[in-house]
């Protein structure tokens, strides 16, 4: 069944949405640097073809070592052991090329009813072959997702893959402590999963669960480090300085970098605040996740931004001093003074 060349949609393809696959597609083109949504698709539509046609034969090559005979002989004859195959080739572009275009360009006039070949490679090098494609396939690209996007696919894939419901506020999370990499969310999914799973086997996966399971050192500790520094006594700040120096591994590094985060959230918020924004929404841009997030809202609210800015700038001239060659300790003694102060007397500037 043929079809009319697409033109690009917001899911970066041509010829459709891969998310609505028509099994009468006879070839598809994965590319772009997104290796897990190139993966995915490819899942994707083995699952849609094996239920449509009852089974399914699996062909794979590599585009760096195949001939492009090799692959249209195996496309155009008849499958062993099911009345439908797939062709997979890794590394298209490097298979698609030069003198092997043509061959490629006869083939997409007429692809065999009996398969579809897939085309996959982190690029696609366009022209008249992609005008072909189109009428019997989709071009997709896969490339990054935004923040926004990412945050949803995770609670969409936690919901299909693992059994869980993912709260807004624990995906965004997710998405930021694991940097968008999207095989590492859904690696972590499974484990917070089951982590949370309750007697029927469903899970809720909250921010709280998230800070408690998920990220590297300086990301885990960063939440309960935070929250330490906000007590509005500084002898309390003072000891949990302390004990933190004996404890951490990195201690300076880490504790600078985390009541500088924590500043800039509050001068974020704070600033919101002040304009009679929306606080939670600005939060939520500032990364501001879990039970931590509440004493933050508190003191934003109540804070001036003149303040809310000095303790940010206090901040970031520590660090640089530190990077200097200044004593650490000392620096971050004076800070957990600062924000001792500041909790106590937000609205305070001087």
């Amino acid at each position: 069944m043929a079809k009319k060349p697409g033109t690009k949609s917001d899911t970066g393809s041509k010829g459709g949405d891969l998310n609505t696959f028509d099994p009468a597609r006879r070839i598809i083109v994965l590319y772009g640097e997104n290796d897990f949504l190139r993966l995915e698709f490819t899942t994707h539509l083995r699952e849609s073809l094996e239920q449509h046609h009852g089974g399914l034969d699996v062909f794979s090559f590599d585009g760096l070592t195949a001939s492009p005979a090799e692959v249209l002989d195996e496309c155009r004859s008849f499958g062993l052991m099911s009345s439908h195959k797939v062709v997979i080739v890794e590394n298209a572009a490097d298979l698609v090329k030069e003198d092997a275009r043509p061959l490629f360009e006869r083939y997409a006039q007429s692809p065999n009813e009996g398969t579809t070949l897939v085309l996959r490679g982190t690029i696609w090098r366009g022209g008249k072959l992609d005008d072909l494609i189109t009428r019997h396939g989709v071009i997709h690209h896969c490339g990054p997702l935004d923040f926004a996007k990412l945050a949803a696919w995770t609670a969409r894939r936690a919901a299909k893959r693992h059994n869980a419901t993912v709260q807004p506020d624990a995906a965004r999370m997710l998405v930021s402590l694991l940097d968008g990499h999207m095989t590492r969310i859904d690696t972590e999914l499974a484990k917070l999963a089951a982590a949370g799973a309750g007697p029927d086997g469903k899970a809720t996966i909250t921010a709280d669960l998230v800070a408690a399971h998920v990220g590297d050192e300086r990301e885990a500790d960063l939440w309960q480090i935070q929250s330490e520094f906000l007590n509005p006594d500084p002898r309390i700040g003072l000891e949990n300085l302390r004990t933190l120096l004996e404890t951490s591994r990195e201690p300076a590094l880490k504790i600078q970098w985390a009541l500088t985060d924590l500043a800039r959230k509050i001068h974020a918020v704070t600033a919101v605040a002040r304009q009679g924004g929306n606080v939670r929404a600005a939060g939520s841009a500032a990364k501001i996740y879990g039970a931590g997030a509440e004493p933050i809202y508190d003191l934003s609210r109540r804070a001036s931004a003149e303040a809310a800015a000095d303790l940010f700038q206090a901040c970031v001239r520590a660090d640089a001093a530190s990077k200097r060659g200044s004593d650490p300790i000392r620096s971050l003694e004076a800070l957990a003074i600062r924000f001792a102060r500041f909790a106590a007397h937000p609205a305070d500037h001087s």
